[in-house]
C-alpha cells in the first residue's frame, strides 16, 4: 500500500478512530502498519466493505489510491453506476432496504446523502470541500439547504495539516484531515450535485 493512500485513508478515518480508543493520528498510523499490507484497513469494517466493493467494481486492490480517494472523494467514480453498492451498504449498515433507481457514485458523500432519508442530522460525515483562510479557519465552498450547509459558511476546526490562506482543504467528521488539489474539489461538489438533484432535491 503506498504512502499517499495510506494517510489519506487515515485523516478521513481518525474521527472514527477516537471512538475505538486510539485518540491521535500517530496512534491510529502505528495501528494501521501493524495489520498486514493487504487489508490495512480492517478494523474499520464499513470503510473496508465499501472499499472492497468499488474495488470490484473498478478492478483495482482496495488499497489502491484510485478506490481510496475516489471513495472520499469522487475523483474517478462519478462516472459509474455504483447506485447497487450504496444499497448494499446501506442495508449492511441499517438492515434496511432502500431502492436507489438512478445511478450515483459510490461515494461516502452519497451514501451520507442517501442514508439522511433515513438518519437524519449526517451532515458531519459528509466530505466537505472547502478553502483556507488565515487564523486557521476554513470557508465552505457548497451549500446544502436542508443541512443548512451555506457556502460562505466559516468554520474553525481541529486540523491533520498545516495550510495557510486559499489552501483546499478536505473536512470529514469536524476536522481537516486532507489537503485538496481542485480534481478532488470539483468531483466533490460535482457528486453532491448529482445525488441532491436526483434524490434529495435540496441543492441550491
Amino acid at each position: 500500500m503506498d504512502k499517499e493512500s495510506l494517510e489519506l485513508g487515515i485523516g478521513f478515518l481518525l474521527p472514527e478512530s477516537q471512538k475505538m480508543g486510539y485518540q491521535t493520528y500517530s496512534e491510529l498510523k502505528k495501528l494501521m502498519k501493524t495489520k498486514t499490507e493487504l487489508n490495512p484497513f480492517v478494523a474499520f469494517p464499513m470503510f473496508d466493505s465499501f472499499t472492497s466493493k468499488i474495488a470490484k467494481e473498478i478492478g483495482k486492490d482496495k488499497t489502491d489510491y484510485k478506490v481510496i480517494n475516489g471513495y472520499i472523494t469522487g475523483e474517478g467514480l462519478l462516472n459509474i453506476d455504483g447506485s447497487k453498492i450504496i444499497q448494499k451498504m446501506i442495508k449492511e449498515t441499517t438492515k434496511l432496504d432502500i431502492n436507489i433507481s438512478f445511478p450515483i457514485p459510490p461515494t461516502n458523500n452519497s451514501y451520507v446523502l442517501c442514508i439522511s432519508k433515513i438518519l437524519l442530522n449526517y451532515k458531519n460525515d459528509l466530505v466537505r470541500s472547502a478553502k483556507g483562510l488565515d487564523n486557521k479557519k476554513i470557508i465552505y465552498d457548497w451549500s446544502i439547504n436542508e443541512y443548512k450547509l451555506n457556502v460562505g459558511e466559516v468554520d474553525n476546526l481541529e486540523s491533520l495539516i498545516i495550510y495557510k490562506e486559499n489552501d483546499l482543504v478536505l473536512a470529514h467528521n469536524n476536522l481537516i484531515f486532507a489537503e485538496a488539489n481542485q480534481d478532488q474539489i470539483e468531483s466533490i461538489n460535482e457528486n453532491i450535485r448529482m445525488v441532491c438533484s436526483k434524490f434529495l432535491k435540496m441543492i441550491e
